[in-house]
């Protein structure tokens, strides 16, 4: 099943490996909520760079997998790799938008080396729960945050085209990709 339909519909946890994925997100989630309060483009930067591990990871370890086995991947490490780019990508649209500040970068720089990390090692143990996690960082991304009407308002231009972003990110980058 391609992960776009994956995405729209929340995965409700079922068994343990669902609650790990789930519990670690939601670690994300509060991690992100507490440092950036009501920054919502600030959060979605923290998140996209968290998003933009998985597929890296995943990549390279599928990449040594073939390498170890002497056979072909049949494109899993590319299509690994370009939905890392495509995070990336997310990334840098974000920081052009948000412009976090020295502080706010030292956060996600540490926020990702650690993550890198330890999904490393969980994807090593479970392929399962490592992508699990994949699809709640994104669900994680475009939920606004309980509880905070000001998440829903959109005062200044700029709100609203992280709006926009946010909500339909592919259809805004095809769109801007025509011009």
């Amino acid at each position: 099943m391609p992960i776009t339909h994956l995405l729209d519909r929340h995965y409700e946890p079922r068994n343990f490996s669902d609650r790990i994925a789930y519990a670690f997100v939601g670690f994300l989630r509060f991690f992100a909520d507490t440092f950036f309060a009501s920054r919502y483009g600030h959060r979605a930067v923290v998140l996209e760079t968290v998003a933009a591990v998985p597929g890296m990871v995943g990549g390279a370890l599928q990449h040594l997998q073939s390498l170890r086995r002497i056979e072909a991947d049949y494109g899993r490490i590319r299509l690994l790799l370009s939905e890392a780019e495509n995070e990336r990508m997310h990334l840098m649209t974000f920081i052009q938008i948000t412009q976090p500040s020295g502080f706010e970068r030292l956060l996600i720089w540490l926020a990702q080396g650690v993550f890198f990390n330890l999904y490393f090692l969980l994807y090593l143990i479970s392929q399962k729960t490592a992508g699990l996690i994949l699809i709640y960082v994104h669900h994680e991304t475009v939920r606004p945050k309980p509880n905070r009407p000001e998440a829903n308002r959109y005062d200044k231009p700029s709100d609203l085209l992280m709006r926009r972003i946010l909500l339909k990110p592919h259809e805004f980058f095809t769109e801007n990709a025509k011009t």
